[in-house]
């Protein structure tokens, strides 16, 4: 799990959410929310977490600073294949 997906997981939990609430909240597959929090993919766009941000009614920065923080980490390749390759 990465900082972005922590501080997701944390925020929906504290907000007693499923992953399937969550994602009925922000129209997306309850799989993506699923990739997110346990680091299988890079952190969400901005509007993606601006969305997740208004679902679970909290201010958007605490989500959008641990996105930050996990985007440093990653390799400077770019594409998916690149993160991929970083987490095997």
């Amino acid at each position: 799990m990465n900082e972005f997906g922590s501080t997701l997981y944390s925020l929906r939990r504290a907000h007693h959410l499923t992953q399937r609430n969550l994602a009925e909240r922000v129209y997306v597959h309850i799989s993506y929310i699923s990739k997110f929090e346990r680091g299988a993919v890079p952190p969400a766009s901005d509007s993606m977490i601006l969305r997740f941000a208004e679902a679970m009614d909290v201010a958007p920065d605490e989500l959008l600073q641990a996105a930050a923080q996990t985007r440093k980490k990653l390799p400077r390749r770019s594409g998916a294949a690149a993160y991929i390759q970083q987490r095997s």
